[in-house]
């Protein structure tokens, strides 16, 4: 029972980031997608994705071109996920120098 709650509460930690992650791809403009070599369209197909689809599942169909989105969708993830941690961090660091 205590190690399906533990699993339950993991699973619902990277549904939270991934919904995290996508609404963050979602505010994200053309250019600063340019920059991580996705287009709209690929940015849209992810964003509309639920919650509980593990990133790049929906690519499945096109088995030909998966590793190559998943790649570029991958580095492009790790790096919103780096960026979003750099900007906690100077958000944080800039709370602690106001008081």
């Amino acid at each position: 029972m205590l190690m399906t709650l533990i699993a339950l509460q993991a699973l619902w930690r990277v549904w939270r980031e991934r919904q995290r992650q996508r609404n963050v791809l979602a505010q994200m403009t053309s250019r600063e997608l340019a920059d991580f070599g996705l287009t709209d369209a690929e940015r849209q197909v992810e964003v509309d994705a639920p919650f509980w689809r593990a990133v790049f599942e929906h690519y499945r169909r096109d088995a030909l071109s998966l590793q190559n989105k998943r790649t570029r969708l991958q580095r492009a993830m790790s790096r919103l996920s780096r960026m979003s941690e750099r900007r906690l961090a100077a958000d944080a660091e800039s709370r602690t120098e106001r008081v």
